[in-house]
């Protein structure tokens, strides 16, 4: 959510509707990367028995390429070799997709979103 302000009042909703039964359920994670005593990055993850599933990844530009998002992946990889996951996947757009490959995640599909402007 860092830098995507037009985003913050429905994540917010989101998190007031759904926050306590979201940190309740153990398979999802909330991962935070700290420098400095400032949470400058953050991540969701969901964990089952066939892999972990990585939600959402951001960090705030001002610490970018300092490896906060980096921590959170090794963080993600290391809770998933603790639970068994066989296998760790996600959705990376242009901002993370460099980031992820460096760290070994490899292209798998492409997906087309199709938006209905008429419904």
């Amino acid at each position: 959510m860092f830098g995507r302000l037009d985003l913050l009042g429905a994540e917010l909703a989101r998190i007031d509707r759904d926050g306590a039964r979201d940190l309740a359920e153990p398979r999802f994670v909330r991962y935070l990367a700290w420098i400095d005593g400032e949470a400058v990055a953050a991540a969701t993850a969901t964990f089952t028995d066939a892999g972990a599933v990585l939600h959402a990844g951001s960090t705030k530009a001002a610490a970018r390429g300092r490896g906060a998002y980096r921590a959170l992946l090794a963080a993600l990889w290391e809770d998933a070799v603790r639970r068994g996951a066989p296998r760790v996947v996600t959705r990376a757009g242009p901002m993370s997709r460099p980031i992820l490959r460096r760290v070994g995640f490899q292209e798998l599909a492409e997906i087309d979103f199709l938006v209905d402007r008429f419904g």
